[in-house]
């Protein structure tokens, strides 16, 4: 079967949704054939990604060039929508049977303007599948007419090399490579409102020192909260013992994840944004830490409250600190919710994740 993948969100930018769609394009091409249409910008030597100008500031709509460039082509036999706006509404247009992917408060947003709203509900109202990657997502797209037959949970997986056992001496040496001392929380993610660092970093300070005064937290990730981040480290007294590592490639992470003790992520939602799913959690997992989640967008799915970790209140540094300070204080329950934790994890590669996605499209109609 023929499928274009339509992906606004595409490296070289980079986020949640990039690595979500490039993975599932990657599992997808072991079955099809896949060609990617991504924004114009970059030069590919990969033929399977076609760049193409995506907008036109001065016309209405203002993707209508590359939708004529669209229909010069052998259109595929099905399209995968990165998002439902506007990859849906350019799908719908060529009328071409398509799947869109949706994520978390984007629906939410669009569907607060109602001429959006409109076009959401005509773009999931012809979708021959709806993927969502956690409750709270399907229960807005439910609200928008999506039926049970056309939604199918699809969160995201990990790769096999998350999975990979790692060594001993490479744990080591990549916390000497950043200076790390163990023990350590870890905490991964872009630094931003949403992610709730500022909360992470007060619940440190409130540990029990007594017992855990040798700890650090690791907090790794860049983005515009970083120099405010460093500031509440300070205020609260514990400058020197948090420290932030920028630009982390994604080869150190597995190390990273193994060496800590357990980690943690504490969003929140905000007017305009939510946690999708965390797939930072599952990655964790993959290396025996257990996690701490808020229960928040689809947090509190990655993470299973006394199974593979601790799922709390968001906003609540008192019940981080709690959280922290149970784990971190009772090794047996830490090792015990770190196997179970990986053991979740490995069902979680992708192989196994688009699965049911395979089956809809073999079907090529609602399962």
């Amino acid at each position: 079967m023929d499928i274009w993948l339509l992906a606004e969100n595409w490296p070289p930018r980079v986020g949640g949704i990039e690595n979500y769609l490039t993975n599932i394009a990657e599992e997808l091409r072991s079955h099809h054939a896949v060609q990617v249409l991504a924004p114009a910008g970059e030069k590919d030597e990969d033929t399977s990604v076609w760049r193409h100008r995506f907008f036109y500031p001065f016309l209405r709509p203002n993707w209508l060039p590359l939708l004529k460039w669209a229909q010069k082509k052998d259109l595929p036999d099905l399209m995968l929508c990165g998002k439902a706006l506007f990859e849906g509404l350019l799908a719908r247009k060529l009328d071409v049977p398509y799947v869109v992917f949706t994520y978390a408060m984007e629906i939410k947003t669009w569907s607060q303007k109602p001429r959006t709203k409109k076009k959401l509900v005509q773009v999931i109202k012809d979708a021959q599948t709806v993927v969502y990657i956690n409750d709270v997502t399907r229960q807005h797209l439910a609200e928008l007419g999506a039926t049970d037959e056309q939604l199918l949970k699809l969160p995201p997986g990990i790769s096999q090399r998350s999975l990979d056992t790692v060594s001993k001496p490479l744990v080591e040496s990549t916390a000497r490579h950043y200076g790390i001392r163990q023990p350590y929380i870890l905490s991964v993610g872009r630094l931003i409102e949403r992610k709730g660092f500022d909360i992470l970093i007060e619940a440190f300070a409130q540990l029990d020192q007594t017992k855990l005064a040798d700890h650090q937290l690791v907090i790794a990730g860049a983005g515009p909260e970083a120099d405010r981040l460093k500031q509440v480290a300070q205020d609260h007294l514990v400058g020197t013992t948090v420290k932030f590592l920028e630009n982390v490639p994604d080869k150190h992470l597995p190390p990273l994840y193994a060496g800590a003790d357990v980690f943690a992520l504490t969003p929140i939602e905000t007017p305009d944004d939510m946690e999708g799913f965390g797939i930072v959690y599952v990655e964790a997992a993959a290396q025996g830490t257990p996690a701490i989640a808020t229960e928040t967008g689809g947090a509190s799915e990655a993470v299973v409250n006394g199974v593979t970790g601790l799922v709390i209140p968001p906003r609540d540094s008192a019940a981080v600190t709690g959280a922290l300070n149970e784990l971190l204080t009772n090794k047996e329950r830490l090792n015990k919710l770190g196997a179970a934790a990986r053991e979740l994890a490995k069902q979680r590669a992708w192989s196994a994740a688009i699965e049911p996605l395979l089956k809809r499209i073999a079907n090529g109609s609602h399962a």
